[in-house]
């Protein structure tokens, strides 16, 4: 693939660039306006997949953080740039599952000694699980199959957009 490499006179319009031109932004320049312009992007979809699998607000609000964290990090280590939605996705998925266990577990330690869980928290739980089984799936689904499922339904773009 022939990747066009942005000028320096570029850095400050990014609203145009493809997910491969920020990203080679970002790692070549460090260029703020490249990342920032990046999490707009996919802050919905990394907020849904940590809203999806963790319920409390400030565990979301961590993994939110910490997927973009990641980006910053890895971000020269991602070959498939194109494909960078599916990537955040695996990211911020991975991650909240680790925290959910986290948690999960320090909950379950907390409560041992607390009152029977009462009805309404079995419907939010049955709800969580089939919210985490559809990630689980959809986590397991190879990246070309993937990639067109977080998009469109995740990000919101169209079917023709997708294509």
């Amino acid at each position: 693939m022939n990747e066009r490499t942005p000028q320096p006179e570029m850095l400050l319009e990014v609203n145009g660039l493809t997910d491969t031109e920020l990203l080679t932004l970002f790692v070549n320049h460090r260029d703020e306006a490249a990342f920032t312009e990046l999490v707009q992007r996919y802050r919905r979809l990394v907020w849904s997949v940590c809203r999806r699998v963790l319920s409390d607000t400030h565990d979301i609000e961590d993994v939110f953080q910490a997927t973009f964290l990641v980006l910053v990090r890895d971000a020269a280590r991602i070959r498939r740039r194109p494909s960078l939605a599916s990537w955040l996705y695996g990211v911020a998925y991975r991650l909240a599952i680790r925290v959910g266990r986290q948690t999960y577990r320090r909950h379950e330690v907390e409560s041992l000694a607390s009152d029977p869980v009462a009805k309404d928290d079995f419907a939010e739980i049955a709800q969580m699980f089939v919210r985490q089984t559809v990630d689980e799936e959809l986590h397991s689904l190879p990246n070309k199959y993937r990639q067109p499922l977080v998009l469109h339904y995740l990000t919101g773009k169209s079917q023709k957009d997708v294509a």
